[in-house]
């Protein structure tokens, strides 16, 4: 397949992925219109082609463990044992304190065509896609997440940490670097911010409360606050809300409640519960073109609910265990999800019949990556074992994987959403710290 073939919607893909530097088309705008802005990022589908052959390269290393490099530039891949033909699978890959620096080494590709990422104990980092030199450092440490872009390109980010002052929202330059604005919610964050066409950031922290921002000034606008179950209760925000086509926004909590939201007001539309409350959503919710709302919870159940009256089409019930990674919408409307003992799955998004299943054979299998669909219906996702997977959408086939966990030495699961650049290069995050860039 030639390169160019790659780009199939000549579109961006805002928040989640875009196009780098050196390679956007003809007909790329920098800035997308509103409905591309607001739906794209939510069925979590690339408009391009990652990776194909049997066993792709490591293009580029950055190790984020001490901060960057001193030099600012990446590390040679050759020093790293991870193009292994045989991939050996193991228990436990040893002591794993030593990433607690590291902890969520999220990339995050804009679509002004830059590649960013958060590394907790380290700040947040701008580099360059195609050489992984980075361009600039923000060291406010603490962002366990992936940062959003806005419409306008700016950056929104938060602490994952509550402090004595209060938690950070904050908003960055994208050329820069420095800080345009910073507000306080009540405690950590532990979501990605989610950003509306009109710029409003959307934000849920651990105080049980969630926040609208004005993008340009860090004012609150609105905020919501999650009825408690007690007194002593707390129903804490635990996945990255998605914003719909019309403005709603939805978010699941930690009490099993799936709320949506509207993004003007703050008022309640509707709220769902799963069928187990005393467990909680942490998947973020993936929206169809329908405006179905599809998410999976610790319950160990798959839903899908109405987007305009909260109202349940399905619940797939096949013995899943814990669901915390994101799902994603193919474009013949496979919903693909996995799960905590190292399933992947495909479901018809009409009837939540599975289609088929992938299993990961043995070792640390929990799959708590974001899954990623590319514009050839490869699926994307990485797993506690450090290594990251391609499977056929159409038939659950590997297609293949890569071991990144410097040769089975290291404890490093992939915890990260896999993303995708008009040049087919697939950019993922480890917590060994460790920003890597894989390409044919």
């Amino acid at each position: 397949m030639q390169n160019t073939s790659r780009f199939v919607r000549d579109t961006a893909f805002a928040v989640i992925l875009a196009a780098t530097s050196t390679s956007v088309m003809a007909g790329h705008e920098l800035e997308p219109t509103a409905r591309e802005f607001s739906s794209r990022a939510y069925d979590r589908r690339s408009p391009y082609i990652g990776p194909i052959k049997d066993l792709p390269t490591v293009r580029w290393v950055n190790d984020m463990k001490g901060g960057g490099q001193e030099s600012d530039k990446p590390l040679d891949p050759a020093a790293f044992p991870f193009n292994t033909p045989e991939l050996v699978y193991g228990s436990d890959r040893g002591d794993h304190n030593h990433v607690v620096h590291a902890w969520h080494m999220n990339p995050m590709l804009g679509h002004d065509g830059q590649l960013y990422a958060s590394s907790s104990g380290n700040g947040l980092f701008a580099f360059e896609g195609e050489t992984g030199a980075i361009r600039w450092k923000s060291l406010r440490g603490g962002v366990r997440v992936a940062p959003a872009m806005g419409p306008d390109g700016t950056i929104y980010a938060a602490e994952g940490i509550n402090h004595s002052q209060g938690t950070k929202v904050f908003a960055i330059d994208r050329e820069t670097g420095t800080e345009k604005w910073t507000s306080t919610v009540g405690d950590g964050v532990w979501t990605v911010p989610a950003v509306a066409p009109n710029g409003t950031v959307f934000v849920g922290s651990w105080d049980n409360t969630f926040y609208a921002f004005d993008g340009e000034t860090g004012n609150v606008k609105w905020k919501y606050e999650v009825p408690r179950r007690s007194r002593d209760s707390f129903d804490q925000i635990i996945s990255s809300p998605a914003v719909g086509t019309d403005g709603t926004v939805y978010f699941g909590t930690s009490l099993g409640k799936l709320y949506a939201l509207n993004g003007e007001t703050g008022a309640n539309k509707w709220t769902f519960t799963i069928d187990d409350p005393d467990n909680g959503i942490e998947s973020s919710p993936a929206l169809g073109p329908d405006g179905t709302v599809y998410f999976g919870a610790d319950d160990g159940k798959i839903y899908a609910v109405d987007g305009m009256t909260g109202t349940s089409k399905w619940v797939s019930d096949a013995n899943y265990a814990y669901m915390k990674s994101d799902p994603a919408i193919g474009s013949d409307g496979t919903v693909y999800m996995a799960d905590s003992h190292g399933r992947a799955y495909a479901l018809d998004a009409q009837t939540g019949v599975r289609k088929w299943v992938f299993v990961i054979p043995e070792g640390r299998r929990e799959i708590e990556s974001t899954l990623t669909l590319g514009a050839d219906n490869t699926l994307y996702f990485g797993a506690a074992n450090g290594v990251l997977y391609a499977l056929n959408g159409k038939t659950g086939k590997r297609r293949w994987h890569l071991d990144l966990s410097e040769g089975n030495t290291r404890y490093a699961p992939i915890r990260s959403a896999p993303v995708i650049s008009a040049d087919g290069t697939l950019y993922v995050g480890n917590l060994q710290g460790l920003l890597i860039a894989i390409h044919d």
